[in-house]
């Protein structure tokens, strides 16, 4: 209907003429997620949690599950799916019923519900991971790390484009070579120090293309 019109679509597969599609590298965030989760956790069990299962946080849960395994082979990770990204008590149950099965660390990426997740980590006093934001200061005794994916960073910077003039009918895919959409946040005090820097080096060998989950 509006074909001299250019239309941005967040979290989209599929970039038409006038359709500019733009993504997260979910993967490697979850990777790296993930990979921090298997060098701290204590029972070698980490839990992933999300909302639906639409491409971009299957992804996540991938690269989570992949990290995972990367620092910790012997290891294993369960997931939960909530069906609801805003209610806090499915997000509670969620992770309280990975963590009745032995896993010790969760990385929770609904919207709301996230804080159920974090709420019921925070209880059973096991390790967390924030996310869309650095979460640790609001939850400074739960969360270890932090998956910011900052969307108004990542939509000023397609905008101006579009401002400019020159935005097109192309995939703009965000990952850790644009940090101000995407990067980590800060570690728990409780990371070793050589745990951060190992985390630190795989975001700067994915950032050069050295390492691709």
């Amino acid at each position: 209907r509006h074909p001299d019109t250019m239309f941005l679509v967040v979290n989209g597969s599929e970039p038409k003429k006038n359709m500019a599609v733009m993504q997260f590298d979910m993967k490697s965030m979850g990777y790296v997620m993930g990979y921090t989760a298997g060098k701290i956790s204590t029972t070698g069990k980490g839990g992933y949690i999300g909302a639906q299962k639409v491409q971009s946080y299957t992804q996540l849960g991938d690269g989570f599950s992949k990290g995972f395994k990367a620092a910790r082979p012997e290891g294993m990770t369960l997931s939960a799916w909530t069906n609801d990204w805003d209610d806090i008590a499915k997000g509670k149950e969620a992770a309280l019923n990975l963590i009745s099965q032995g896993v010790d660390t969760i990385f929770p990426t609904m919207d709301n519900a996230v804080i159920g997740s974090l709420r019921a980590i925070k209880e059973k006093n096991v390790k967390g991971f924030g996310i869309y934001y650095d979460a640790i200061v609001d939850w400074p005794d739960t969360v270890m790390q932090s998956a910011v994916l900052d969307m108004r960073g990542a939509l000023l910077t397609t905008i101006k484009t579009a401002k400019e003039g020159s935005l097109k009918g192309q995939v703009y895919r965000y990952g850790f070579e644009t940090p101000q959409a995407f990067r980590i946040g800060s570690f728990h005090q409780s990371v070793p120090s050589d745990v951060q820097d190992e985390v630190t080096s795989i975001v700067q060998q994915i950032e050069i293309g050295q390492l691709t989950p």
